[in-house]
């Protein structure tokens, strides 16, 4: 059974709900983040196994300026990180741009999430590491 700690970064706290349930199920231990600020700095004292992170946040803040800062950093570079959105394009667009600017460990999910997918692709970050 997993032990790994997972950082749970989204607006939404039913979606953060949803994953800590989950995740606490299939035996991971979860810290939760309903902001960016203050987040990075969190992140960075105490680094997470991997972190799903959610794209859009109220304060006019992006999920991508979080990944760009974390992977520039050598101790939360190759921290797998799965982005969340229930906007389809958007997610793709982001992928595209992940891609394009070779950011490396992304996986991205579409919300309503199905809980098998959730867990296959964290389980796949997790062994993976960086892509």
């Amino acid at each position: 059974m997993p032990s790994d700690a997972i950082a749970l970064i989204q607006q939404d706290a039913g979606v953060i709900q949803e994953l800590e349930q989950l995740l606490r199920e299939a035996g991971y231990r979860t810290r939760a983040f309903s902001t960016l600020d203050g987040t990075y700095e969190a992140l960075l004292a105490d680094p997470p196994d991997a972190i799903i992170l959610g794209l859009h946040f109220p304060e006019q803040r992006h999920g991508l300026d979080l990944v760009t800062l974390l992977k520039l950093q050598p101790a939360t570079r190759t921290i797998p990180v799965l982005l969340t959105s229930q906007d389809e394009p958007f997610i793709k667009a982001s992928q595209q741009r992940v891609e394009q600017q070779h950011i490396p460990a992304l996986w991205t999910i579409t919300r309503p999430f199905n809980p098998a997918d959730v867990l296959r692709i964290l389980e796949q970050a997790l062994q993976t590491g960086e892509s």
